[in-house]
């Protein structure tokens, strides 16, 4: 604080007074630490320095320009302010950085520079985990670990959560990131001066995932991160036709986002990765899909040697800069699902996931007429037989996917003859495999079909439940639809890992779906159907964390794991 009595303003209090007052300004605060350091042999000088956004000192000297003081220590070439009290020694506040200072030992004082930002020395890391249910339901967790400038920048949020409390400080974050919900924060060692510095925090979305429709584009939430994100923050905002320096710092900032998609939900369509390089700064981002697992990858490294940039860098970097923005803040569009029923008539590749020992539908074959009539059964030939599995083809019904410009849209509500072509591996195989057919048509079109088949052990997808305490809770309801809302069958699940402090159950019955509006059978919606659920009932009293982990199929042949975190409380 500040205490301004007649000299105060300039004079500090001597080391006892500040002991004894157990309060005092910079001045103060570095009077009492260069005597406890004197206490320990170790030599230190106190710093004037501007700690605001000027980084020159003007001629003639005068004390207007200086409103802050901090310590060097000579021996260590070090500069530490007693004052930053959420920073790690030896770090700066990010305005004291590459600052000219007036720098005083006895009997003499001496202009002196504190040292300009590096990269390495200032880092934040944002990891974020999301799960998307068969619901759409989206829950999460994100860990930000920061150091240097950036770790202070960390502290100081946290003690902003410390503030609201941890449930309410998560609320107001998600809200303010537009993704209104519930969590809650874990300060971790954010009370402590000691780098790296973590804090993490978990949350479930109020709003459900909806699978954008063809031809548009959805958001991938980011979590709930408490500082900016790659590319903000360090060079500043941009702002056209600058006729004066700006404020720049140094640091790396990176981010990595991994969003799991249910079996039953499309997956988003990969961007094309950025870089961009120049002598500023660099920029990186990657995009891929790795199972039911889309990853997300963005990498900001500013450079800058001086903390205060020419107004010529603005026009330089302006366009890298609104590229790394449209990136950061992309929007996805999202594939077919796989386990779709009906696949259009087309020709070329097909890449197909088999889950290992399951059967899957490769296609359903048909032609038809405008009014939906039969032209008949398709004829396959077999061009080249699977190396590690077997081929069946069944004739029989089932229902077309025309898209919505296709006259023959309207068939998509019924069912109409067909020809299914399963493919079913090897019993233990994991790994790829193809199939090429011909497929001759009632009309005698020929269509060449090749099939990539990447045959994979199945997905665990980890999903978290919350359970009152003896309460039963339903995990899971699972189900498979026609698009005229009749059931395909039920799901088989088999259990592989019971809960330690529990019962689990599964039990074939009946239930509402919960389609997005987008999808054709979102009508479904408004009356039960047939399914399976999965129950959960913790033991009398418990309170605390259990699990199960269940193996799923579902009639249409896609299969999958599911492992549930659950917390009883």
């Amino acid at each position: 604080m500040a205490i301004v009595l007649s000299l105060g303003r300039v004079v500090p209090h001597d080391a006892a007074t500040v002991f004894r007052n157990k309060f005092g300004d910079c001045k103060d605060m570095v009077t009492l630490m260069s005597a406890l350091l004197a206490a320990k042999g170790i030599a230190s000088e106190p710093v004037l320095i501007n700690l605001g956004n000027a980084y020159t000192l003007p001629e003639p000297p005068t004390l207007a320009a200086i409103n802050h003081s901090i310590l060097y220590l000579p021996e260590f070439d070090l500069y530490d302010d007693p004052t930053a009290s959420r920073a790690a020694f030896g770090v700066l506040q990010l305005e004291a950085y590459d600052k000219p200072v007036v720098r005083i030992s006895v009997g003499t004082s001496k202009l002196a520079h504190t040292p300009a930002m590096r990269p390495d020395d200032h880092t934040i890391y944002t990891r974020t985990r999301i799960n998307i249910g068969a619901d759409g339901k989206i829950t999460g967790e994100t860990e930000q670990t920061g150091s240097g400038a950036l770790g202070m920048v960390v502290r100081f949020a946290g003690a902003v959560v410390e503030t609201f409390g941890d449930e309410a400080a998560a609320q107001r974050q998600l809200q303010g990131l537009n993704t209104p919900g519930a969590g809650h924060f874990d300060l971790g060692n954010a009370g402590e001066t000691k780098d790296p510095v973590t804090i993490k925090g978990s949350f479930t979305l109020n709003e459900q995932f909806k699978p954008p429709p063809s031809g548009l584009r959805a958001v991938i939430p980011y979590g709930m991160p408490l500082t900016a994100r790659p590319g903000n923050f360090l060079l500043g905002s941009r702002l056209n036709g600058r006729k004066s320096a700006f404020v720049c710092y140094a640091g790396w900032q990176t981010e990595d986002i991994n969003a799991t998609f249910d079996p039953v939900l499309p997956m988003p369509i990969p961007l094309k990765d950025l870089t961009i390089e120049n002598p500023v700064f660099s920029y990186r981002s990657t995009f891929k899909v790795e199972g039911r697992t889309f990853k997300m990858h963005r990498e900001f490294i500013s450079r800058v040697t001086r903390q205060s940039c020419p107004p010529a860098l603005e026009a330089q970097i302006a366009s890298d800069m609104d590229a790394i923005r449209v990136d950061v803040n992309s929007t996805y569009s999202f594939s077919t699902h796989e386990a779709t029923l009906g696949l259009p008539n087309s020709t070329g590749q097909t890449h197909r996931i088999a889950a290992a020992d399951h059967k899957l539908l490769l296609d359903f074959l048909y032609s038809l007429d405008p009014d939906c009539a039969s032209k008949g059964f398709a004829t396959v030939r077999v061009v080249e037989e699977p190396k590690n599995g077997k081929l069946a083809t069944e004739q029989g019904v089932g229902f077309p996917n025309f898209t919505k410009d296709n006259p023959r849209h309207e068939c998509n509500t019924r069912k109409v003859d067909g020809v299914s072509v399963f493919y079913e591996p090897n019993s233990g195989f994991i790994g790829p495999d193809s199939i090429a057919l011909d497929v001759i048509f009632p009309s005698g079109s020929l269509s060449k079909r090749r099939y990539s088949i990447d045959v994979k052990p199945a997905q665990i997808v980890e999903l978290t439940r919350f359970v009152a305490v003896d309460q039963k809770l339903r995990l899971e309801f699972l189900y498979a639809l026609n698009p005229d809302c009749s059931s395909i069958g039920y799901a088989t699940v088999n259990v592989l890992e019971r809960p330690k402090n529990g019962e689990v159950s599964v039990e074939n019955g009946t239930g509402f779906t919960n389609f997005p509006q987008n999808n054709p059978r979102y009508e479904c919606n408004k009356h039960r159907t047939d399914g399976v659920s999965i129950f959960y009932e913790p033991n009398e009293g418990f309170t605390g964390t259990d699990s199960v982990t269940v193996d799923i199929v579902f009639p249409y042949g896609n299969a999958t794991k599911r492992h549930y975190s659950i917390d009883v409380r």
